[in-house]
């Protein structure tokens, strides 16, 4: 890559394209070429795995650079300059225990753990929560807040009763925990109130009770059963419509919609024929569509202020009662760091410990870029400012909207667009999308299926396909053969059609290996207990209970269990029924 040293750089680095390789580069021609010292760089991404492949990258090049005049030869040529890579190695031992190359909460924990008086931050010291501990600090507070909000916080309940429409006490009670735990964690994201409803955004909208008030009417302007079944069938979804409930469409209602932004008259069909819709009956149906959907809109954004009223009590609530025991979260921290835009007096503390980090950091990497969420980047946003615009700093950083599959944490893609606006003109664009992962023809159904902008419209609307930016991925390895298909099969046939593909690839009697990806982590155990009792060797990802989970495993726990207690007749039964 010709442009790596750029001083501000964006690449749009597609999978198995090589943005760890390059990552490495811009580290090294950073210390070898520019001479930037190796503790004034940041590189930044989301586990504690990626960092230490990252690290282990820019140390393994070093490493062979220093030992091979090859591989010297060819780290000089990615990096585009003469560099003296061991010097450059030995820069980065003697700095290692000073380099920041580490996860995002990781750094955010010790700005906080550095500078908790500038944050606010008083009392003392303070424990960092996460896992199972977070989980049990979290339900305790969960109980106080219910028992306040059914009791004295009247303003609490009625605000769940509103974002809950309408449920018993009882049944707001057993929903609120699974309820608070999605959109806490979308308003700690740093969404904040704002984004929660806004109605100042919405001009007009309707009263939820005018659908009932209105509809009858341009429905019985619409009656003509001359026109059809689907027709009428069509008025009597629209009759039986509640607002809140999913309006059910007809293929003649979907055809309708399509057309909805058109001047009359207009032609849609129906079945085999073309139904041509004068003027004044396709403004009646205009009328009808737009009332069923600003009012939909408008149950939306009262729904939706409702939940934001809830978050804003938990949150405070939640923030108080860690703080009182001396505890945060790292959604907090990172809560902490980009309260800088929320008032003055925050802008203000922000700023003193941005001098001082300023002063020590110049040069930012951040990995996985459509993976970080808001909070994380108003964290940032201030370092990054000041990098962007000084000469002697930069910023790197690498992503690909396609791979941003962690939305549900807080994850947005739509940051890209943000970091082009703001940086306008002051940031290199670069693409990556030769694949050195892939084989032709994976690419070719990737391309395929990302390509196709007819399916990507159908799918999610224009509005979306319009912004799709899209280039057909290449492989860097053209001469390798290989298969990409799409086998449709009902829920029934779906174990049987994997153990055939399987067995027609020849897995586990050639030399190959095989990934099997499944859709939710509880059925990793079903797929894994389901290919070991057909014959195949299998390593699953992710945690297992062993003592609970796997035969041998439950029998090794009971053997210990009767070992140290003879007199748990449970295990010993458990024991002999099995082959011990």
């Amino acid at each position: 890559m010709k442009e790596i040293l750029a001083k501000n750089l964006l690449i749009l680095a597609s999978a198995g394209s090589g943005k760890t390789y390059q990552l490495g580069n811009r580290v090294i021609g950073k210390i070898g070429k520019e001479g930037v010292e190796p503790e004034r760089i940041v590189a930044l991404t989301f586990t504690r795995k990626a960092a230490g492949e990252f690290a282990d990258s820019v140390l393994t090049k070093l490493a062979k650079g220093s030992l091979d005049p090859r591989e010297a030869k060819s780290v000089c040529k990615d990096i585009g300059a003469t560099v003296d890579l061991p010097a450059v190695l030995e820069k980065v031992i003697r700095a290692l225990p000073q380099i920041q190359f580490t996860t995002l909460d990781g750094f955010f924990s010790r700005i906080v753990r550095g500078f908790q008086y500038e944050l606010g931050l008083t009392g003392g010291t303070f424990d960092l929560l996460e896992g199972e501990q977070l989980k049990t600090a979290q339900e305790k507070i969960l109980q106080g807040v219910l028992r306040d909000g059914f009791g004295q916080r009247q303003e609490f309940f009625y605000a769940f009763r509103k974002a809950s429409l309408g449920q018993g006490q009882q049944g707001v009670q057993r929903s609120l925990e699974e309820f608070i735990e999605t959109w806490h964690g979308i308003w700690k994201s740093g969404s904040g109130k704002n984004a929660f409803g806004n109605s100042r955004v919405f001009v007009d909208l309707p009263q939820i009770e005018d659908w009932f008030d209105q509809k009858d009417g341009l429905i019985a302007d619409l009656r003509d059963e001359s026109r059809g079944k689907t027709w009428e069938a069509m008025l009597d979804n629209f009759r039986d419509h509640v607002v809140g409930k999913s309006l059910v469409m007809n293929t003649f209602g979907k055809r309708l919609l399509d057309v909805l932004d058109e001047p009359g008259p207009v032609e849609v069909k129906d079945g085999r024929k073309m139904l041509t819709i004068s003027l004044e009956v396709w403004e009646i149906w205009q009328q009808l569509f737009r009332l069923a959907i600003r009012c939909e809109l408008s149950s939306a954004v009262c729904k939706t202020e409702a939940i934001g009223e809830l978050m804003e009590q938990v949150d405070r609530e939640h923030r108080e009662q860690l703080r009182k025991r001396g505890l945060l979260s790292f959604d907090d921290v990172k809560i902490l760091l980009g309260e800088w835009s929320q008032s003055e007096d925050a802008r203000l503390r922000r700023e003193l410990i941005d001098y001082r980090l300023d002063g020590r950091y110049d040069h930012w990497l951040l990995d996985e870029f459509q993976d970080t969420s808001r909070a994380e980047w108003h964290g940032l946003e201030p370092l990054i400012d000041e990098a962007v615009a000084d000469p002697e700093g930069s910023f790197f950083v690498v992503g690909d909207r396609k791979q941003g599959i962690f939305a549900w944490r807080g994850g947005d893609v739509s940051l890209f667009d943000d970091v082009l606006r703001q940086y306008e003109g002051g940031i290199k664009i670069e693409p990556m999308d030769v694949s050195w992962r892939s084989c032709p023809a994976v690419l070719e159904l990737v391309n395929a299926v990302c390509g196709n902008l007819g399916l990507i419209k159908d799918l999610f609307g224009r509005a979306v396909s319009e912004k799709w930016q899209w280039k057909d991925h290449e492989s860097a390895k053209p001469e390798v053969s290989g298969e990409a298909k799409v086998v449709e099969v009902s829920k029934d046939e779906e174990e049987e059609a994997l153990l055939l593909e399987l067995r027609r690839l020849g897995i586990g009697q050639k030399e190959l290996s095989c990934g099997v990806l499944v859709r939710k982590g509880d059925q990793v155990k079903k797929y894994a207990e389901l290919l070991r009792g057909e014959g195949f060797d299998v390593i699953e990802a992710g945690q297992r209970t062993p003592g609970s989970d796997h035969a041998v495993g439950v029998v090794i726990k009971h053997l210990i269990e009767w070992i140290a207690n003879p007199a748990n007749n449970y295990s010993r039964e458990v024991l002999a029924m099995s082959p011990v």
